[in-house]
């Protein structure tokens, strides 16, 4: 857990997780040194396994989330037209459920350091999409990010999209 295995355990003595966060806590420990192969969803989450667990390591494969093929051509022109990409624009986008730990509000901030450092005619040509379902409000607050960073006018929050939006749009 990082740096916020203090705070769990503080909390879990305190009896503010249920009885099953022990049972889940304890049963990783010894996971990794005891596991003969280890799958993750992502490269992102393999490498950071291998980047904090240092010495011999058990295989880790990538089994990529699952993907729903689509019996159409690969072109964006079968995009709504609020969604297709406009010309002489860059498109940057960020895709799955959006939480704290995809860093989108990371993101955010860095695209408002990266456009203050450009003409503003270029700035106004790069469009952030962020495409997944947004957190519940009163949380982590991605949008709130968007404009603190003064970035609001080249960041757009798609929320969910149909799966042959969410392919294209990728």
């Amino acid at each position: 857990y990082g740096g916020k295995a203090e705070r769990f355990l503080q909390d879990t003595n305190a009896g503010l997780f249920p009885q099953m966060f022990d049972y889940f806590t304890n049963a990783q420990f010894g996971l990794y040194d005891n596991s003969s192969e280890i799958w993750t969803h992502s490269m992102y989450a393999a490498q950071r396994l291998r980047i904090e667990n240092t010495g011999s390591h058990p295989p880790i494969k990538v089994w990529a989330h699952p993907h729903t093929p689509f019996d159409l051509d690969d072109n964006s022109i079968c995009l709504p037209l609020d969604l297709q990409k406009r010309e002489g624009m860059f498109r940057i986008g960020v895709f799955g459920w959006v939480s704290e730990s995809k860093r989108v509000s990371e993101t955010i901030e860095a695209l408002g350091l990266a456009l203050d450092r450009l003409p503003s005619e270029a700035a106004e040509q790069i469009e952030l999409y962020v495409v997944g379902q947004l957190p519940p409000s009163g949380g982590y607050d991605p949008i709130y990010t968007a404009s603190q960073a003064n970035v609001s006018g080249n960041v757009r929050f798609l929320s969910y999209v149909e799966n042959q939006n969410f392919e294209l749009l990728f």
